[in-house]
């Protein structure tokens, strides 16, 4: 089943596990980091909301049919 924009649920599916999968891995490697005092706390948070965030800006735009199809409310 394809979209509106020609883009199937299939492959949306799988750009959002991605993008979940590489947010984890990130979030995973700071905490590694912070534990192995390599990284402070404030470092360690900074990243995790940094990762956070793009994450879920990411997932939305896929989810909203791309960026053009935003509103500012939904950023």
């Amino acid at each position: 089943m394809a979209t509106e924009m020609g883009v199937s649920e299939a492959t949306v599916r799988r750009v959002i596990n991605d993008i979940a999968d590489g947010a984890s891995e990130r979030m995973a490697a700071l905490s590694r980091s912070m534990l192995a005092g390599e990284t402070s706390l404030a470092e360690w948070q900074a990243g995790m909301m940094r990762t956070i965030k793009l994450s879920q800006v990411a997932s939305a735009t896929i989810a909203h049919g791309g960026a053009a199809r935003m509103t500012p409310v939904e950023y």
